[in-house]
């Protein structure tokens, strides 16, 4: 899990790469393509080529970390360039937020909201766990068990009358 605040720096590369890349082969494209160190802690967004599918790329001090994310349905709406030879654009975390949730960080417009998929007629459906309901509280080291029992010598000496 990557958390994308406002302070990080992301870069987006503007052609689509092969997905069957992983944090090897992006290290090497950032590289070699990009221009740029993988080791900086910049977050390096990707995309497929039909644009179903992004990842990120971060190298956190200890290792890297890769996410993947594919959608099940239309396309991510990938930030273009309007100068010829750039090869990444800079990307604000909230873009970045609403390019991942499928929007579009251009216009800030997010995608429709996702609904879950009906259970089929023959899908096998589990129960759902439901945790047991604990007992009343164990008393502890004894302190509730003696609260409810009065002490020996305060019931008899109520009972003998002098």
């Amino acid at each position: 899990m990557i958390a994308i605040t406002s302070k990080m720096r992301i870069s987006v590369a503007i052609e689509p790469c092969d997905m069957r890349n992983r944090i090897d082969g992006l290290a090497r494209l950032v590289r070699s393509k990009l221009a740029a160190d993988p080791f900086s802690g910049v977050i390096f967004v990707f995309r497929s080529r039909a644009g179903r599918d992004i990842v990120l790329l971060k190298y956190d001090g200890q290792g890297f970390v890769f996410v993947q994310k594919r959608l099940s349905q239309n396309t991510f709406h990938w930030p273009t360039s309007t100068v010829a030879d750039e090869k990444t654009r800079r990307l604000l975390a909230h873009e970045l937020h609403t390019l991942i949730w499928g929007g579009d960080p251009a216009t800030g417009i997010p995608a429709p909201l996702w609904r879950p998929v009906p259970i089929e007629d023959d899908a096998v459906v589990l129960p759902l766990f439901c945790p047991p309901i604990p007992a009343a509280p164990a008393p502890v080291n004894g302190y509730a068990a003696r609260a409810n029992v009065s002490p020996a010598g305060a019931s008899s000496s109520a009972s003998v009358s002098r």
